[in-house]
């Protein structure tokens, strides 16, 4: 293998990784969103004393 083929093999191993990643982070950010909704607090129920 020449240096060449290696660059271009890396480089689509980077961009795979890079959209791997960007997909991971993109579920995380949803999933956060999801649980932090559901953890909304309403106080109207808490009683006043």
């Amino acid at each position: 293998m020449d240096v060449k083929s290696i660059i271009v093999i890396c480089d689509a191993w980077e961009k795979k990784f890079e959209e791997q990643q960007l997909l991971k982070s993109n579920n995380f950010s949803i999933s956060y969103e999801r649980q932090e909704s559901s953890m909304d607090i309403d106080d109207s129920q808490i009683p006043i004393q």
